[in-house]
């Protein structure tokens, strides 16, 4: 994986700025020196380097007779000896005052193609163990300009046209009179040339260059801001003055030690193809971007895993006979590198001393490192109110099992304030004293703490056969209580979305008064048809009577309240629009369907009796059951 540190530190004045740069700078030149015997640097020559240099040259013990010096940058088409070449203007404030063992300016004066081959094999002589360099107001780095940079250019050293910005800048630093003087094209060192360094120490002092700091920090990397790509670098310290970090959110720390950390992380994609880059700032994600495949030897970047029940891990035990912090930062490490970024470490069923010293050292543990308490998400405790059988048990031991007390909870947040967050419990009825545990579990604990109440067992004196229907299925290898349906274990029947409740004695009269009705019931059922509206609504043609149907909601054309079989003017419930489908009396129902048929008929001698009132959708109506029972010989009806 590519790794990359980027460190942006804040100061409150332009000396304090330059002091820490040139300790920093120093510290490198040593160890090089110290390695190999010899260091070579790279030194920008610009004005807002004043400070880190005058600091740099005060630095003891650094040895400056082995220690190599070039420079960066310089102009074209300017005469050799004036003072605003930038050779001669570190010659006078670095060179000339720390006398270091070569210094090779850029002779332009040889010609473009002379000078520009002659520095290439400079810096192919050996390695760059250090560049010192700064940023310009429109976020350059050298005279690498936006948007023209090119951040992967193939040659160290490139001939480039001056932005109009940068010549201003050039004005501003009192380096030239007049814009017309700055010269318009220079000699440079391309990006990847200053990338090659080991080590980049870069100095941004002035308001001026506020906006340049800000898209340094918050802006994508890309040739718009040229700057930006020093975040790529795998170790790059920027040092701002407090006027430059006017615009940073939120404002780094004015001092040395206070800084704005970055890495850059890259590697494949674990949730779709191609690669990812992360950049991690302050400890937080501040930007994504895809990226081609890296390939198979890349490692994979995803969002972090979470577990919410870690018993231990390799050499760290949440349970340990010996309980200390040092178990829980093993644990925290570990599943880090198996990809778990947050856990709760999990306290199993012990005596109440044990579980205190647990839950103490968990808390010790979050309190003592940064890294464990963003690792750790709180507690898990389970147990002690769980099953005393053998089985759903678990791993528990049976001997400190025992009911649910508010007073061990409490016990317990003490121990950790403000870490509980789960509690499991399981307990058999004969131990479930402590009911309002669970209900006192949500008030405490600040709103967080959240106890799960495992399923319970049928029976737990006398256990319940394993049936296809009973049989107890474990949670985890050491789960407190089995998954049983507690109503189908006692023998009740199950009671779903499918159970029907039992039908009211007047209901019940009805259904048996039918069947004992001697009805046709040759039709077919999926062609018997029914009445949709009138008395008979809801009664089959053939004389059977299906459930009746839900009460519709009333609606605003009920308001007086009339049964709907005495509205004259009311439409059927098939809802039908036509006219001649009006609900109407007998006779209107006759008057317009015309007299039943003779099969059908029945001599009124009784109480007359309402007949169907709507034929749209189950054709000619029966006759009603009351007159069939009275009947003993068809007759014509009275004509009406």
């Amino acid at each position: 994986m590519s790794t990359t540190t980027f460190a942006l530190h804040a100061h409150p004045d332009r000396t304090a700025m330059g002091a820490a740069a040139a300790r920093s700078a120093a510290r490198t030149l040593r160890e090089a020196v110290a390695a190999r015997g010899s260091a070579r640097m790279i030194a920008a020559a610009a004005p807002s380097q004043l400070d880190v240099y005058r600091a740099l040259a005060a630095e003891p013990d650094v040895p400056w007779d082995r220690v190599t010096i070039l420079h960066m940058d310089e102009y074209l088409d300017l005469d050799p000896a004036a003072p605003q070449r930038f050779g001669t203007w570190l010659r006078t404030h670095l060179v000339d005052i720390v006398h270091p063992a070569a210094f090779h300016p850029i002779r332009t004066e040889l010609g473009t193609r002379a000078a520009t081959d002659e520095y290439t094999a400079l810096l192919e002589e050996g390695p760059i163990d250090l560049v010192s360099l700064g940023i310009g107001v429109n976020g350059h780095i050298a005279f690498n300009d936006p948007p023209d940079a090119d951040l992967s250019d193939p040659c160290p050293v490139r001939t480039v046209q001056l932005d109009l910005a940068s010549r201003v800048q050039q004005v501003d630093d009192e380096c030239f009179d007049t814009l017309d003087a700055v010269p318009t094209h220079a000699l440079t060192l391309t990006i990847p040339a200053l990338m090659s360094g080991a080590h980049l120490v870069c100095a941004v002092p002035d308001a001026r260059k506020a906006e340049a700091v800000r898209a340094l920090v918050e802006e994508p990397i890309s040739s718009h801001w040229p700057c930006t790509v020093l975040r790529r670098h795998p170790r790059c310290e920027v040092h701002v003055d407090r006027d430059a970090a006017s615009l940073l959110h939120p404002l780094p720390r004015d001092r040395a030690g206070g800084a704005m950390t970055a890495q850059t992380l890259q590697g494949r994609n674990a949730l779709g193809a191609g690669g990812l880059e992360v950049v991690v700032e302050h400890g937080r994600i501040s930007a994504l971007t895809a990226i081609p495949d890296p390939g198979d030897g890349s490692p994979w970047i995803g969002p972090g895993l979470v577990d919410l029940q870690v018993n231990g891990h390799l050499d760290g035990d949440a349970n340990a006979a010996d309980p200390s912090p040092e178990h829980v930062a093993a644990m925290a490490r570990s599943l880090a590198e198996h990809g778990v970024t947050r856990f709760l470490p999990t306290v199993i069923t012990a005596s109440p001393a044990d579980m205190i010293a647990r839950i103490r050292a968990i808390d010790e543990a979050v309190r003592a490192s940064t890294a464990t308490s963003r690792a750790v998400a709180g507690i898990h405790v389970e147990g002690p109110s769980l099953s005393d059988q053998d089985g759903p048990r678990g791993v528990h031991p049976l001997a400190h099992i025992r009911p649910p007390e508010i007073a061990e909870l409490q016990s317990w947040l003490d121990a950790a304030p403000g870490l509980l967050r789960v509690v499991t419990l399981s307990p058999p009825p004969r131990l479930r004293r402590g009911h309002t545990l669970p209900r006192r579990a949500r008030r405490t604990g600040r709103g967080r703490t959240r106890t799960r109440r495992m399923p319970r067992s049928p029976r737990w004196s006398t256990p319940a056969p394993r049936s296809p229907r009973t049989s107890a299925t474990a949670r985890t290898p050491c789960s407190p209580a089995p998954e049983l349906s507690l109503g189908a274990a006692r023998g009740a029947p199950a009671r779903g979305r499918g159970h029907r409740r039992r039908p009211s004695s007047a209901r019940q009269h009805a259904r048996d008064h039918d069947r004992r009705e001697a009805r046709p019931r040759h039709l077919p059922r999926q062609r018997r048809r029914r009445h949709s509206c009138g008395p008979d609504r809801g009664r089959a043609v053939d004389g059977r009577r299906r459930r009746a149907p839900r009460r519709r909601r009333r609606t605003a054309s009920r308001v007086h309240r009339i049964p709907r079989r005495l509205r004259p003017d009311a439409r059927c419930r098939c809802r039908h629009r036509r006219a001649s489908h009006r609900i109407s009396r007998d006779r209107g129902a006759a008057r317009e369907h015309g007299p039943p048929p003779p099969s059908s008929t029945t001599a009124r001698t009784g109480p007359r009796e309402r007949a169907p009132t709507c034929w749209c959708s189950t054709g000619p109506p029966a006759t009603p059951r009351s007159l069939r029972a009275r009947s003993s010989s068809p007759e014509t009806p009275r004509p009406t």
